[in-house]
């Protein structure tokens, strides 16, 4: 009887852990498929700008306010504009949320990673 006992026992603990890791794969699969059905935050959803209501920024000295240079291309951003030598950012492509806050100044282009003419 006693036999019997350890062995149901060991049988209840076994079953207890299949039933703990089968819960928690599903949870985490759960977890995973929300996370993959969530937008990169390096990307700009579809007509996103219907959405957002920009501030009209103000600009010192040593910037520019360019339109569309802010959140995904919909707001108005302040540019500072960087001198001749001095490090920079190519350009985005597309649109994104964290454009770029500087770029080259008039007459300059970003090539390998400073400003030049």
């Amino acid at each position: 009887m006693k036999l019997l006992g350890q062995s149901f026992t060991k049988i209840c603990l076994l079953c207890f852990l299949m039933l703990s890791f089968s819960a928690l794969c599903d949870s985490t699969f759960h977890h995973l498929m929300m996370i993959m059905m969530i937008p990169k935050p390096d990307t700009c959803q579809p007509n996103c700008c219907k959405a957002v209501m920009c501030p009209m920024p103000k600009c010192h000295p040593h910037q520019v306010m360019k339109p569309k240079a802010g959140w995904c291309g919909c707001c108005p951003k302040c540019m500072t504009q960087l001198k001749m030598g001095q490090p920079c950012k190519a350009k985005p492509k597309h649109p994104c949320p964290k454009m770029p806050s500087s770029e080259c100044g008039h007459g300059l282009k970003c090539k390998h990673g400073k400003c030049c003419r």
